[in-house]
């Protein structure tokens, strides 16, 4: 963990120059699918070049989820998420993204998964990968987005759906 702290400060001190925009934001977003919904408080940093605003963002997540699985078996849970965003960062917004749950990812337990052994309560990592639009004002944003969800759980065995979304940003 202090690798990828040390990694995330390095690389942010990188980019900041001159040169580039950066920005810091936070935003709640909710998102939508058939299978539940998900409420999340983020946090983030933007980096992006002031002439042809093409940029990325990285960030962090706090959320609430509640899925229903297959069988009808509803679960609530939280999950701390890292997420990175490429594209267009102006006016108007368009980009792509990626993330994963960084609390699964921290304690994922592989040491049963051979090919002579499944362990059934096991608990995959969950991760996303969507795109989003947005409008930005000076230092307001708000973003629609779509993102297909893998989710695995003890109880939730690979639960996958597009959610939709909407997210209201602030930054500075």
């Amino acid at each position: 963990m202090h690798r990828f702290i040390l990694a995330f400060a390095l690389f942010s001190a990188l980019f900041n120059s001159a040169s580039a925009e950066n920005t810091f934001g936070m935003s709640v977003s909710r998102e939508f699918a058939d299978i539940g919904d998900i409420t999340s408080l983020n946090l983030y940093s933007q980096f992006s070049d002031p002439h042809s605003h093409l940029g990325f963002q990285l960030g962090t997540s706090i959320s609430r989820a509640e899925i229903t699985d297959f069988d009808g078996y509803v679960d609530n849970y939280g999950a701390w998420e890292g997420f990175a965003r490429i594209g267009l960062f102006s006016d108007i917004q368009i980009y792509m993204e990626a993330g994963i749950d960084i609390g699964e990812m921290l304690v994922y337990d592989d040491r049963h998964h051979d090919y002579y052994y499944y362990d059934e309560d096991r608990n995959e990592i969950d991760f996303f990968m969507g795109a989003g639009v947005g409008l930005s004002t000076d230092n307001v944003d708000i973003r629609v987005f779509s993102r297909y969800r893998y989710i695995d759980g003890l109880y939730l065995t690979d639960n996958q759906d597009w959610f939709s979304g909407l997210e209201f940003a602030v930054h500075f």
